[in-house]
């Protein structure tokens, strides 16, 4: 059964600025992908400091994984 499932398995992966986008984003694609069988969907949040001295800000990424099988 492995063996039969795993060459459909797939990965998909989304980026965005804003949580909002991100969340738009997810839902466009599960909506328009309404076949796919959802295993997992594993959400990230990249932080990494910008700038230098006092002006030192964070650039944040939000980002999800989707790994389904197709039907």
């Amino acid at each position: 059964m492995i063996k039969q499932t795993a060459h459909n398995l797939k990965v998909q992966t989304i980026s965005a600025k804003t949580k909002e986008q991100l969340t738009n984003q997810v839902n466009y694609f599960l909506e328009n992908n309404p076949d796919f069988f959802i295993q997992e969907i594993q959400y990230n949040t990249c932080a990494s400091p910008c700038g230098s001295g006092e002006d030192l800000s964070v650039y944040v990424e939000y980002s999800v994984l989707i790994i389904y099988l197709m039907s």
